[in-house]
């Protein structure tokens, strides 16, 4: 009973409080962009980093989050992500193509998207802060697989990272906004009472919706000197 009327006071809270946050509006949208127009959006992501992080700086001051580039910044973003972040991406129809494309307006129900975008590029800042090969470029594609098919095609993404698992090329891109969609769906199956906790506590990367997974990725993300992961399928062979 008392978890429900705390779901309710939170999403209410973020409803009101999301009317005034300013919408991130990039300037082509579409699933079939030419590349001078990825390229543009590009740019304008670049110019606007600063100002999307002042936007969501002031946001979470009103939740008494204080965003920094810090390591202690991260565990109390990491809480508030678990606690609000499955009100930014509802279940309505499409909305992964909403955030993915730009093809619809962030207002309204979408209005939470603006977040993910945010919550994407302090991450992609604190990276790049603390990792000193990271750099944020416009994936087009790694001329091997089919780039049209691969998220984060024509969208700002980091590269010069450590990817996931071992066996990647120097061309894996971290498309950021990818990974905070989905913190914040790990977050919503938690609130609708679908998700269960990772019952293997050695996995690297676990799931969204774990506790401390955000801090986990992006600390591991943010540290140039960090191992690859041992793979998930030698884990499953060393049971």
């Amino acid at each position: 009973m008392f978890g429900f009327v705390t779901r309710y006071r939170d999403k209410r809270r973020l409803q009101e409080t999301l009317r005034d946050y300013p919408e991130y509006t990039s300037p082509f949208r579409g699933g079939k962009l030419k590349r001078a127009q990825a390229e543009a959006n590009f740019e304008f992501f670049m110019d606007q980093r600063n100002t999307r992080l002042a936007h969501f700086k002031r946001f979470l001051a009103g939740f008494g989050v204080d965003v920094r580039l810090e390591r202690e910044a991260l565990p109390p973003l990491d809480v508030w992500l678990l606690r609000y972040g499955g009100y930014f991406v509802p279940q309505v129809q499409d909305i992964i193509y909403a955030f993915e494309y730009y093809d619809s307006a962030w207002t309204g129900d979408l209005a939470g998207l603006n977040i993910v975008h945010d919550v994407s590029v302090f991450a992609g800042e604190y990276i790049v802060r603390h990792n000193h090969n990271a750099r944020w470029g416009l994936f087009v594609g790694d001329g091997i697989r089919g780039a049209r098919d691969m998220m984060g095609y024509y969208h700002p993404c980091l590269f010069r990272i450590h990817p996931h698992h071992r066996g990647y090329s120097d061309t894996y891109q971290l498309y950021l906004g990818e990974q905070i969609f989905h913190c914040c769906e790990g977050s919503r199956r938690r609130l609708e009472g679908r998700w269960l906790p990772c019952s293997r506590p050695e996995d690297f990367f676990r799931q969204w919706g774990d506790d401390n997974e955000f801090v986990r990725r992006v600390s591991y993300w943010a540290d140039p000197d960090a191992e690859p992961p041992t793979p998930y399928s030698q884990l499953v062979l060393r049971e």
